[in-house]
């Protein structure tokens, strides 16, 4: 039976995700000890003799998901202090996550409304494109892009010749505001399946 472990004893097992120490006699343990397990998903510490927990000694098990101290003499409180080291871990992950979702629709937005301002700008620019030129001027695939032109009513100044779009200036000019609102609501609905 093991009564106790050197502080380096785990130092070289970061790939470990399994460590069952149960039915031992391990009075204490190091603060670091766990330090170096990034890979540990399930740890058994269960019926053994330990009396108390260092802070933070599992703060850097973050893909723990199994802990088992059962049939410890620990103190009564030692749960609460874990559960405020993991909330509080959980929540800088929150934050973080959350920073980053806002980030990703900033840039989302910004990508967005440049497509809209290069589509704008190619309709009223030319009178033909073909359909791949099209659509990698605004980040479709030629699918997306064919799915929404087939979509538009079909007085909105534009027709599909082969792959080719073809605008008429005439037209155009009286639908480009309709045709952008189009591409908008394509674009918001396509965003919304992802």
């Amino acid at each position: 039976m093991i009564e106790e472990l050197d502080k380096v004893i785990f130092s070289n097992l970061d790939k470990l995700t399994w460590l069952y120490l149960s039915n031992n006699n391990i009075k204490s343990l190091h603060k670091g000890i766990f330090s170096n397990l990034s890979s540990l998903k399930r740890l058994r510490l269960d019926n053994n003799k330990l009396k108390a927990l260092p802070e933070g000694i599992f703060s850097n098990l973050k893909k723990l998901k199994f802990l088992r101290l059962i049939n410890n003499p620990l103190p009564e409180d030692w749960a609460d202090n874990y559960e405020k080291s993991q909330i509080g871990q959980l929540s800088n992950k929150i934050d973080n996550y959350q920073q980053s979702l806002e980030n990703t629709r900033g840039r989302i937005a910004e990508e967005k409304s440049e497509r809209m301002d290069k589509l704008e700008k190619l309709i009223q620019r030319m009178d033909r494109v073909t359909m791949k030129r099209m659509a990698s001027y605004v980040n479709l695939t030629d699918d997306e892009l064919f799915k929404w032109l087939m979509d538009l009513p079909q007085d909105y100044g534009f027709r599909l010749e082969g792959d080719e779009v073809v605008f008429s200036a005439d037209d155009i000019e009286d639908h480009i505001d309709d045709l952008m609102a189009s591409f908008r609501k394509f674009e918001d609905e396509k965003i919304g399946k992802n």
